[in-house]
């Protein structure tokens, strides 16, 4: 009960009873579940909106597992 008081004073009462019923609907009664549920409802962060720039290829992909073979340690490792 204290951790639903202090929750509270934080985001308000209104928003704590909301999330309060929202759980008791669901059939939770933990002030963990109600603690979780109000962090849901918590406006959401916007998250900044980058824009990736567009990089031409210089050389174009190819068909060549021996080019990965050369990255390995000790060379060729598959066998043929």
């Amino acid at each position: 009960m204290v951790k639903l008081l202090l929750a509270a004073r934080q985001d308000g009462l209104d928003l704590l009873e909301q999330a309060c019923r929202q759980v008791l609907q669901l059939g939770g009664s933990s002030a963990e579940l109600v603690l979780n549920q109000l962090q849901r409802l918590r406006r959401p962060v916007e998250a900044p909106v980058v824009h990736a720039q567009v990089l031409p290829l210089t050389r174009p992909p190819e068909a060549n597992c021996q080019r990965y073979d050369r990255l390995l340690p000790g060379g060729q490792h598959v066998s043929r």
